[in-house]
């Protein structure tokens, strides 16, 4: 029991998706053909406050919520993590830096 307390605290810190099995259950660093390393995308930081991706970044921001994104798309706010559209409603995000669609 108490090595699951740790795992979980240590998963609220750091938690390296690409890595890490299923429930706590250990890592795979290599595919299945093990020639090379997997990547460790996503990382999230702080209870996945901070979430690093390979094509970008994503900060859960507080109540009501909405992430701040940067990805190739650009900057922008969203409800759900994805850009948003410019004929949807602005209260599912907006831009700040780059291009809608």
């Amino acid at each position: 029991m108490r090595t699951l307390k740790w795992k979980r605290l240590r998963q609220w810190v750091i938690w390296i998706g690409g890595w890490e099995k299923a429930n706590g259950e250990g890592w795979q660093f290599r595919t299945s053909d093990r020639s090379i390393f997997m990547p460790p995308w996503p990382i999230s930081l702080l209870g996945h406050r901070f979430t690093f991706f390979g094509w970008g970044w994503q900060l859960r921001l507080s109540h009501p919520r909405r992430y701040l994104v940067h990805s190739k798309s650009g900057l922008y706010i969203s409800t759900d993590g994805t850009p948003p559209r410019s004929s949807d409603n602005p209260k599912r995000g907006f831009f700040i830096l780059g291009r809608g669609d």
